[in-house]
């Protein structure tokens, strides 16, 4: 009797992640789905009949990962893991020049570190199992955007974590992904403009006579964005088909902004580049334009 592949997929409490253990469930994975409140684990054991196995940990935490991998190597034994996926992230936005460092470091902490903490507990597992490791990017690693720059950085981080990852792992068949999804619309933007508004709001004076036209073009760059983003449902079918493959690919693209943004960054001089993403995100045009919104969010 073939063994039933398990899948730990982080950050599955909405979005793309809860999307996703949705998706797996219904391929026929054993999936636990990690989430940082009770009430999420039980919202999670509702929406899939009790499928989707829960787990509580929150990838900043050391405490809660270590006793995740407990928790999930009780469960699988010595099948291992066929999969995990570094699903769990945040959006902190900013003028670069005024953000709090503390912030800075709360997003690479949440974005890169905290991936590189579960990635390390988890091995064992997935080295058991001949498993893959599958890093969520962001279409930003290849068309940045103003006022996320501490953003671009962390998903920048991650595609080359992934890289020499991938090398070092080589010798027992353990495959390392990039996914990288493009704009999706999902709840967190709800909470994550008007939070990163109010953070803006309470910059000094200066930062903000030096930015305000160019921070609310961008926000309004971001909610076009929203807008005609994709569904997580559509990002998950690209994540859960790397989860699937016999030999997956190093590189998943999942959006058509992400595809013409991965080809801009390719084939464009960069300059060139960088010029017509400024000038899409409203950077550098005339000011008076009114209050509207600028970009963040989180689900970890």
């Amino acid at each position: 009797m073939a063994r039933r592949r398990s899948v730990l997929v982080t950050g599955a409490s909405a979005g793309i992640g809860h999307a996703l253990v949705l998706r797996l469930d219904k391929m026929g994975f054993r999936v636990f789905g990690t989430v940082r409140r009770p009430p999420d684990a039980e919202a999670l054991e509702r929406a899939t009949g009790g499928n989707v196995r829960p787990v509580l940990m929150d990838i900043t935490v050391p405490e809660t990962v270590a006793a995740a991998k407990l928790e999930v190597a009780a469960c699988v034994e010595t099948d291992g893991l066929h999969a995990l996926v570094n699903n769990a992230g945040a959006i902190y936005g900013g003028p670069a020049e005024f953000q709090d460092l503390d912030v800075v470091r709360q997003q690479l902490e949440i974005n890169l570190i905290g991936h590189i903490a579960v990635t390390q507990a988890f091995l064992p597992l997935l080295r058991m199992g001949r498993g893959r490791i599958i890093n969520v990017g962001s279409g930003h690693r290849f068309a940045p955007a103003p006022f996320v720059a501490a953003y671009c950085a962390s998903k920048s981080g991650l595609g080359a974590f992934s890289d020499a990852l991938r090398m070092e792992l080589m010798q027992w068949g353990i495959s390392v992904v990039m996914v990288d999804p493009g704009a999706t619309d999902t709840p967190m933007w709800d909470k994550s403009l008007p939070r990163t508004e109010a953070h803006f709001q309470q910059l000094p004076a200066e930062a903000q006579a030096l930015y305000h036209d160019a921070f609310y073009r961008t926000g309004r760059f971001f909610e076009r964005l929203r807008r005609h983003g994709t569904s997580p449902e559509r990002a998950a079918r690209v994540i859960a088909r790397a989860v699937a493959a016999r030999r997956p690919r190093r590189l998943y693209l999942s959006g058509t902004d992400t595809l013409v943004g991965y080809l801009g960054y390719t084939f464009l001089p960069r300059s060139l580049y960088h010029r017509l993403l400024a000038r899409l995100a409203g950077v550098g045009q005339a000011t008076g334009v009114g209050p509207g919104a600028g970009p963040t969010g989180r689900t970890r």
